[in-house]
């Protein structure tokens, strides 16, 4: 073997760099190709939710909030980690600060371990009493809103009230529903005002009573529809202020005098909203007009002077509490989806078929429609039914609509019922009554990024019953068993080795 043949083998220097130069090339087109992927990944990602319960998933009204905001949120938790609900309410507001896209900002504030974060958040909200708690504060445009722990949940009292536990539940998580309107309204540059027409014995905002009061009603509309709430007594003002966004009128019994019909009138003619809804005992018992039918046929809504009961769609025998089985194809009644409606004792609101002495260009809708086997009632005897009557789908409720050229509101707009106890505080929570009134006053103020369901997330409560002798087997498999277990395989595996 000659000297040539003894010598290793080596790579020329050309070779030697070319391959050099090819792991290099190699190497930055690995970590370009990485690092776009990482880039498109951050600003082109889609989220999805693989649990069961999808029990964080935002619902598309949120979506189009959030994709509306043209400036920062601020998302303040103030709050006791070690809360049960805590999780829930940090879960959901990631799940707002990834689809706010990049407008939403969330910060956790524990007040027992962080206790100077926690005072300079009480001096910024004005949060000064020790009561003040378990709260999810928000902030923009120099705007503020607080949502309290005590709002975010439903409850199950009826074994507390049976006698029969003294624990109370939480049945649904109203998350979502609070924390979307708490962003509209501190992002939205408005705040409307409702005024509520006192002095013709209409339900009060003010009132917590169960049958007639509408205290629940008031705050659905200043937390979820972020209204302010006034009272309007017609008696001593000559003209509805200009600074109302909504005039409701709920339920009234006695009444309502000519000249104040006639402010009422001079307010829709300018754009105005209203809010109507009537009751049975104006019909049944008391018997009066309350003087805003002749109104209403002007704008094309016809109140009847009866009661509807629908036997078959009800949620008794009598079929005094029905709930209406055909919506229309008004918004209001779109972003229900299939949720119903439950009204109790309600009369007929429908479109005039005549159309003499209507104001021309105003749009009437009807909303809502009882079964085929429908019952009208117009005679009564001390509140009692007489001869109930057979007859067709009755609707209890239309909307109204009419362009108003050169006003700032653009449009009359109108909603009429028949019904108003069951926005009282003993029916608001039942079926969609709390949805259909928001839904409602949204359509009627045009917050058209508020229409749509927003559902409240069922709450699961799991409970595990075992006897004392499956406790204590299962103490001796967690705490000797198990780790028994992996002593004797590491025995054997030692012993097999030393083999």
């Amino acid at each position: 073997m000659n000297d040539e043949e003894r010598r290793p083998q080596t790579f020329s220097i050309a070779r030697r760099f070319g391959a050099s130069l090819n792991l290099i090339i190699t190497l930055a087109a690995v970590l370009a190709i990485v690092g776009m992927v990482n880039y498109l990944g951050m600003r082109r990602f889609v989220r999805m939710n693989w649990t069961r319960t999808a029990d964080t998933e935002l619902s598309q009204r949120t979506r189009h909030v959030l994709a509306s905001l043209t400036n920062n949120v601020r998302i303040i938790t103030y709050y006791n980690s070690d809360d049960g609900l805590f999780p829930r309410v940090r879960a959901m507001l990631k799940e707002y600060e990834n689809a706010g896209g990049g407008k939403i900002r969330v910060q956790h504030i524990d007040y027992l371990r962080d206790p100077a974060a926690a005072n300079r958040a009480k001096l910024e909200f004005k949060l000064g009493q020790i009561s003040n708690k378990d709260l999810v504060l928000f902030e923009a445009n120099g705007k503020q809103k607080v949502v309290n722990a005590t709002e975010l949940s439903d409850y199950d009292t009826s074994a507390l009230i049976a006698g029969k536990s003294e624990e109370v539940h939480r049945t649904h998580f109203k998350g979502e529903v609070l924390f979307t309107s708490a962003i509209y309204g501190v992002a939205s540059q408005r705040s409307p005002k409702a005024y509520f027409l006192i002095g013709h014995g209409e339900h009060n905002p003010g009132d917590e009573t169960q049958q007639e009061g509408y205290s629940k009603f008031a705050l659905i509309l200043q937390n979820e529809n972020n209204f302010e709430l006034a009272l309007l007594d017609l008696t001593a003002l000559k003209e509805v202020p200009a600074d109302c966004s909504l005039l409701i009128i709920a339920g009234p019994i006695q009444t309502i005098a000519p000249e104040q019909v006639d402010r009422i009138q001079q307010y829709l003619d300018q754009g105005g909203r209203l809010l109507v809804a009537f009751n049975y005992q104006q019909v049944a018992g008391f018997r009066r007009a309350s003087g805003l039918e002749k109104l209403l046929a002007t704008w094309g809504v016809e109140v009847g002077q009866n009661v509807v009961l629908d036997p078959e769609n009800a949620a008794s025998e009598t079929g005094v509490d029905p709930k209406p089985v055909v919506p229309g194809s008004h918004p209001i009644v779109n972003s229900l989806g299939k949720a119903r409606v439950h009204f109790f004792w309600p009369r007929s609101i429908r479109m005039v078929r005549n159309s003499a002495g209507r104001r021309e260009e105003a749009k009437v809708e009807e909303l809502l429609f009882t079964g085929p086997k429908t019952v009208v009632n117009t005679e009564f005897d001390r509140g009692r039914i007489l001869n109930p009557t057979p007859a067709s789908p009755q609707s209890l409720a239309v909307a109204v609509e009419k362009s108003v050229p050169g006003l700032e509101r653009g449009s009359t707009r109108i909603v009429a019922l028949g019904d108003s106890t069951f926005w009282a505080n003993t029916l608001i929570e039942s079926d969609a009554n709390r949805e259909f009134a928001a839904s409602t006053v949204n359509w009627l103020v045009q917050q058209g990024l508020l229409l749509g369901e927003i559902p409240r997330q069922q709450i699961r409560t799991y409970k595990l019953t075992i006897t004392n002798v499956e406790m204590r087997n299962s103490r001796w498999l967690l705490l000797a068993g198990m780790p028994g277990a992996v002593m004797l395989i590491g025995v054997f595996v030692w012993m097999r080795r030393r083999k």
